[in-house]
């Protein structure tokens, strides 16, 4: 059961993972787009880098709280809104910890000043993470024994 659990999670943040590196892709452009070049600049890549460690830990906290909240169900009896709501949860959850950090720190001034940021980050987290988890239901429940 555990080996299951375990193959799942792995399985789910290995495919965030591959679905958020566009995402930072994009962002990465975004912050570049006032330096044109014919290369890709080195912080481009790191973006894209992030952006799949953001959707691969994502994934598995996703995994983690999907399977200690609905652990008595099967793919078939979830609810598409609870498992969105429990991505959502698991991809903001990570912008709340670096938040947490910046407390633990004692460093107000600077979670002031990214209080926007980090409240764009928490909306499209959360979206990016509900249509995620979305996708990886309906997925699963495709999938041959499901």
């Amino acid at each position: 059961m555990l080996l299951r659990v375990l193959r799942g999670a792995f399985g789910t943040a290995l495919l965030w993972a591959i679905v958020w590196l566009p995402v930072g892709a994009a962002f990465g452009l975004l912050l570049n787009a006032g330096h044109p070049g014919d290369v890709i600049p080195p912080s481009v890549l790191l973006m894209v880098a992030m952006g799949g460690a953001w959707g691969g830990v994502s994934g598995a906290i996703f995994a983690g709280l999907l399977a200690l909240a609905e652990r008595k169900r099967t793919i078939a009896d979830l609810s598409l809104i609870r498992v969105a709501a429990w991505g959502a949860v698991g991809c903001a959850s990570l912008p709340v910890l670096l938040a947490l950090h910046y407390l633990s720190r004692e460093d107000l001034l600077a979670l002031r000043a990214d209080a926007m940021f980090l409240g764009i980050v928490l909306v499209v987290s959360g979206l990016l993470g509900a249509a995620c988890a979305a996708g990886t239901l309906t997925l699963a429940s495709r999938a041959p024994g499901a």
